[in-house]
Formats: structure tokens, C-alpha cells, sequence
């Protein structure tokens, strides 16, 4: 998620109409003029008839890195300085401190949440399995961050029963692209908003219903999980979440643009001020 927001005094039509970015035509891309001396000679295209091509001197006015000797090396991958050995069960988990106490963690996190109640299950309805998933977390310099454990289920729904829609909205590139260049162009703050466990936050339409955690069984092994709000590994989480965040900000004053849903903008016109979000 993208949150942008703008102080300019503009227009109102100005600060969010994307024909303010301007393509450059063709009529006002530089020309660059070179002389018939810098061209080869017929002996010097005879000395190098072997190779296939050559590149005109470079007389452009602007100073480029490349013309500044400035070179970044390109970083297309990070890898730990330390192995980190991830578990594939939770009874691999238990002998690990570390990741033991992930999972103590995140089951707190479900039942300050209250993810779900213990019930018996109803004969009309089938349970969903549920696992834990391991994962170390690492900074952008590949540096160790935490261990991070997450209940997951495993997804076996029922269409109909389970769940009805899964569909969700996804942000446009094209979308992405334009709100960038018109937030560079006009100087305007750009923060990025990272929401800790956000498939927990939304409320859960269908009636699901999940075995228990492994690990966190009740002393009544037949009971099952009613779940009150989504969770990770449920085919309907991902449009549970959309439609409950978009709802937030529209209460809080945003609109969704026309062109693209993720995109909610909010405009204050007393304070020359645009705040922008992207889903």
C-alpha cells in the first residue's frame, strides 16, 4: 500500500489530472549535430572493415553518470550472511526455541483478534485443515530480522457452502506508474503502509469452520473453530480484506477513483491538500 499526500496550491483538476504528465513529442527531443569531420574516413572504415558497426561521438551537452564515471553495481539478489534453517512441521518447531516462541506469538495475536470460538461441528457443514508455516524474515541488506510463524488453512472449501466470491481488486501498473510520476514531478511525500497480519482485521461473512491449531487443542478434541474473520490459506481473505479496507478509508472521507478501485483519493479543498492511496 502506497500513501501519498500532496500540499501544493493548485487547481484541484490540476493536482490529480493525469494530463499534467507530459510526454515529450518528437518535436522537443534534443537533436544532436555532428560534423562531417567526426564521421570515419573511407581508410579508416577500411582498417576496421571487420567490425559490423560504429557509435557517433557522444557531443550531447548533458553530463550523464556514465559521462561522470559514476557506475552502481546492480543487486539482483540478497542471501544471508547466516543459514537459516526454516521447520516444515510444528513438531520440528517445538525443538527450536526460537520458533517456538513465533508461534506462542502469533496465537496470542489470534486470540486478542478473537479469530474464532470452539464449537461442536454441524452436520450439514465440512472443516477445513489448518497448518503452521515458518518463515525467517530478513532486512534489505540480508541482514536476519525475526521468525515469523502463521496459521494457515489449507483451503479445502466447498464453493457454495465455504465461500461465494474471491475475487479482489489489484492495483493497476498503469495506475502505479502515473501517481508516482505526478507525485516526483510535484514533489509530494511518499510513505508505504505495511499492516501486521491484515487478513485478521476483516469479518468473515460465511459461516467456515477449521480444526483446531496443532499444538492448541482444547481438552474436547471434537470440537472445531467457528471463524469469525478471515484468515490466512481462505479462498475469500484476499476480497474480505480489499473490501474491508476500502470501507475504512471511504468512511474516513476517500473516494475510489472510476478508473481504477485500488486507487482512493481524498481531496481537501480548504487546505490546497490530496491524499492518496493505493491498495
Amino acid at each position: 500500500m502506497v500513501y501519498i499526500r500532496s500540499s501544493a496550491s493548485t487547481e484541484q483538476n490540476d493536482i490529480i489530472s493525469i494530463s499534467n504528465i507530459v510526454a515529450l513529442s518528437p518535436s522537443t527531443l534534443p537533436t544532436t549535430i555532428v560534423d562531417s569531420s567526426d564521421l570515419p574516413s573511407e581508410s579508416s572504415q577500411d582498417q576496421h572493415s571487420t567490425s559490423d558497426s560504429y557509435s557517433l561521438p557522444n557531443t550531447y551537452h548533458m553530463v550523464t553518470c556514465a559521462k561522470a564515471g559514476i557506475f552502481k553495481s546492480k543487486l539482483f539478489h540478497v542471501t544471508s550472511s547466516t543459514p537459516l534453517s526454516e521447520p516444515t512441521s510444528y513438531k520440528q518447531a517445538m525443538q527450536i526455541p526460537e520458533w517456538l516462541q513465533a508461534i506462542k506469538t502469533e496465537y496470542a495475536a489470534l486470540m486478542a483478534n478473537r479469530m474464532w470460538s470452539l464449537t461442536p461441528l454441524p452436520s450439514s457443514a465440512t472443516v477445513v485443515g489448518c497448518k503452521w508455516v515458518f518463515k525467517g524474515k530478513f532486512h534489505a541488506d540480508g541482514t536476519f530480522q525475526r521468525y515469523k510463524a502463521r496459521l494457515v488453512a489449507k483451503g479445502y472449501q466447498v464453493e457454495g457452502l465455504d465461500y461465494h466470491e474471491t475475487f479482489s481488486h489489484v492495483v493497476k501498473p498503469t495506475t502505479v506508474r502515473v501517481v508516482l510520476t505526478k507525485a516526483l514531478s510535484s514533489w509530494w511525500p511518499i510513505h508505504q503502509i505495511d499492516i501486521d497480519n491484515a487478513f485478521l482485521h476483516d469479518t468473515l461473512e460465511e459461516n467456515v469452520y477449521m480444526q483446531q491449531p496443532p499444538g492448541f487443542t482444547s481438552h474436547d478434541s471434537s470440537f472445531v473453530c467457528k471463524l469469525h474473520k478471515s484468515i490466512y490459506g481462505l479462498k475469500q481473505a484476499p476480497r474480505s480484506w480489499f473490501f474491508k479496507l476500502s470501507d475504512t478509508l471511504q468512511r474516513m472521507g476517500f473516494n475510489a477513483s472510476k478508473s481504477d478501485y485500488s486507487l482512493c483519493l481524498l481531496i481537501l479543498e480548504h487546505e490546497h491538500t490530496v491524499c492518496s492511496h493505493l491498495l
